[in-house]
């Protein structure tokens, strides 16, 4: 459920806000810059979990690799694909929390 409340939230504050907040979009470069040169460690991070995960959770790690996979690829600039950025994260987040429910 609180998953579900901050899904929502993101959503709301994607659509209120994208494109609005171009003032901290320059600072949203930075750290997406700082964020991207961590890849290869959080990569490294989703494939050990991958490895060593119950094959059902193993499906749902394979969206947080997608997640981020997409992230390294093109980090967010503005605060619109930030704010997408983030609800891919809750999203990826709760497939594996409901994977590792499933499996338990």
């Amino acid at each position: 459920m609180k998953n579900r409340i901050l899904f929502a939230g993101a959503v709301a504050c994607a659509l209120a806000l994208g494109g609005c907040l171009t003032s901290i979009d320059a600072e949203i470069a930075k750290i997406s810059d700082r964020l991207a040169a961590r890849c290869v460690e959080l990569q490294t991070a989703v494939t050990a979990v991958d490895l060593l995960a119950p094959e059902k959770v193993r499906a749902a790690t394979a969206d947080a690799r997608g997640v981020f996979d997409r992230f390294c690829a093109k980090p967010p600039r503005t605060s619109a694909e930030l704010l997408i950025a983030i609800a891919d994260v809750i999203r990826a987040k709760q497939a594996v929390d409901a994977a590792k429910r499933a499996s338990t």
